[in-house]
């Protein structure tokens, strides 16, 4: 009597069971499908990844008629493929799965809010950045604040957890009110908080470095582009020591290169032009050591530029100084002054030719205000240093054979003067330059009792 009834029962265990395990190889291969997205995504193969993605989606919405147990896994595929197609540039569509997934994840979050409010933060913040690609930038700030007072309240309780995504969201709400509203007393209240909270992460967790220096630079740079260079300084002072560091990967390198480039540039409005040009200096000596990286050429270019900059900029301060006084003493400590930069430069910077040259010239125009200060032994030796460093700068023996004259080295200075005398130099000849050195130097009570025979050796 009870047998067919056993049967029956035998039968829908068995369809249950087989039920079961076709549910569990689908969802299997829907978890395949979707960290085979994730993959993609990262990669910025988005195509691929939307195709992954979708199927992952197709097979969790097959099942979520029948129960609902499945319900976060839709509001994360919704919230990843939001993700992809904003990468596509595919806004509509993008707008469509993000707010599907805010609201799975609000609903969610009203069941178990411990368990479903970060990732009510987490889908605000890619919401943020829809809203900022759109350049929406009201629904933006709506997010993001969102996002952070979610955030506080869970920081309130598990910081640990919590408190990198919350200072992540702080810069980001930094940058909005700096690069897009313009709102400076906004942005530096959210790049302050951001800076606190990574300045603590980093205490417990050294590999989250990264972001207190995205922070940093980001927070540095609002000051000076707002003309506050002693708070940027203020600031940029907190970057730590790149050689005490104990690890270093590609994008915490790149962001030291960014740095030191941003000290250059602050530097530079500061006049440490020394400070400016060391910064310049690790900046492109960071980039060396990052082979074939098309996106950091720019800053090669710029950096290298900058160094020019510098130095020109420089030196049209000193020669400007130096036209504007009628003292000789005025002019040769001036002059000094300009070289003992360029030779600092140019100890740490011994390769470029750039500043070798300019500091050829600069050391030749030294060598011409010092004989004005009676100092003939400093015009020879500067002479000599400029044409060892340039000896295409042929015009500078016309300030060594003045220092060899007026030491009384007659047949130094004689030996110059006959091999230069009759070659062109601008639109004359040395000899006209020869002279009318000679005659400056005169009228200003220079000269040596060999000054007569030498002019009488460049008039034959």
């Amino acid at each position: 009597l009870h047998y067919p009834l056993r049967r029956q029962r035998q039968m829908c265990i068995r369809d249950r069971l087989k039920e079961n395990e076709n549910t569990t190889i689908k969802i299997n291969l829907a978890d395949y499908k979707s960290n085979l997205g994730n993959l993609y995504h990262k990669f910025r193969m988005y195509g691929k990844a939307k195709t992954s993605t979708e199927e992952a989606l197709t097979i969790y919405n097959s099942f979520i008629t029948k129960n609902n147990h499945y319900e976060s896994d839709i509001a994360r595929l919704n919230n990843n493929l939001g993700l992809i197609f904003l990468g596509l540039e595919k806004y509509e569509e993008s707008e469509t799965f993000i707010k599907k997934a805010l609201e799975g994840y609000r609903s969610l979050s009203h069941k178990d809010s411990d368990r479903y409010n970060p990732e009510v933060a987490s889908v605000l913040q890619n919401q943020f950045l829809y809203f900022r690609r759109i350049q929406a930038f009201e629904g933006a700030e709506r997010s993001i604040k969102e996002a952070i007072k979610i955030r506080k309240e869970l920081a309130q309780t598990n910081h640990n957890r919590y408190n990198l995504k919350l200072a992540i969201s702080y810069k980001l709400l930094g940058n909005l009110y700096s690069n897009y509203f313009w709102a400076f007393k906004e942005s530096v209240g959210a790049y302050t908080n951001a800076l606190d909270l990574s300045k603590q992460i980093i205490k417990d967790e050294p590999t989250h470095l990264l972001l207190y220096l995205e922070v940093i630079a980001d927070f540095g740079l609002l000051y000076y582009h707002n003309e506050k260079y002693e708070e940027a300084k203020f600031i940029y002072s907190k970057i730590p020591n790149i050689d005490e560091l104990e690890f270093i990967n590609k994008p915490i390198r790149e962001t030291y290169i960014r740095l030191y480039s941003y000290l250059g540039d602050l530097h530079f409005q500061l006049e440490n032009y020394i400070e400016s040009y060391t910064n310049l200096i690790k900046s492109l000596d960071l980039l060396q050591s990052i082979q074939n990286d098309q996106q950091l050429e720019s800053i090669i270019k710029s950096n290298k530029r900058k160094k020019e900059l510098l130095i020109i900029s420089s030196i049209k301060k000193a020669e400007f100084k130096i036209a504007e006084t009628n003292e000789y003493s005025e002019k040769f400590s001036i002059q000094e002054f300009i070289v003992l930069f360029l030779n600092e430069l140019f100890d740490i910077d011994s390769s470029n030719s750039f500043l070798q040259k300019k500091l050829s010239v600069q050391k030749g125009n030294l060598a011409w205000y010092s004989l004005f200060n009676n100092n003939y032994l400093l015009a020879e030796s500067a002479a000599k240093e400029a044409l060892k460093l340039d000896p295409s700068q042929e015009w500078i023996n016309t300030n060594l054979a003045l220092a060899y004259l007026y030491q009384g080295k007659f047949d130094q200075a004689k030996e110059i003067y006959l091999s230069l005398k009759d070659k062109s130099y601008g639109e004359a000849t040395y000899r006209e330059t020869f002279l009318n050195d000679i005659e400056e130097l005169e009228n200003a009570g220079i000269t040596h009792p060999d000054v007569q025979k030498i002019k009488d050796l460049l008039k034959e």
